[in-house]
């Protein structure tokens, strides 16, 4: 049994460093882009999920555009940070799914939603 455990170990922490599962929380970098739905603007180098606690922080801006809803656990706009919808978007969705009794979008003094 031992000998089938080590290998069964081995490939389970494979398929967790090698995959873009996003557990957490993400921090938004905008390292390719302002784009929510570009893998590599986002700490963790996945498009947060709805599992996923997002912190837009100072000195980025996040565009959420119409061809894909952005979706989050929660979502914290720092100081100097701000989340927009993308110029002459009008359709674009946000869906935030907080546990039950917490608040799921906090918008801090000098953060900006627009």
């Amino acid at each position: 049994m031992k000998k089938l455990l080590l290998p069964l170990s081995f490939l389970f922490a494979f398929v967790l460093i090698n995959s873009n599962f996003t557990f957490g929380h993400a921090t938004f970098n905008g390292n390719t882009s302002s784009d929510w739905n570009t893998n590599t603007n986002w700490s963790t180098n996945a498009v947060p999920l709805a599992t996923t606690d997002v912190i837009i922080p100072n000195l980025k801006t996040c565009q959420v555009n119409n061809l894909t809803a952005a979706v989050a656990k929660t979502v914290t706009i720092q100081s100097g940070g701000t989340l927009q919808w993308a110029s002459g978007t009008n359709t674009a969705t946000l869906i935030i799914t907080p546990a039950t009794g917490t608040v799921g979008f906090d918008l801090q003094s000098g953060g900006t939603f627009i």
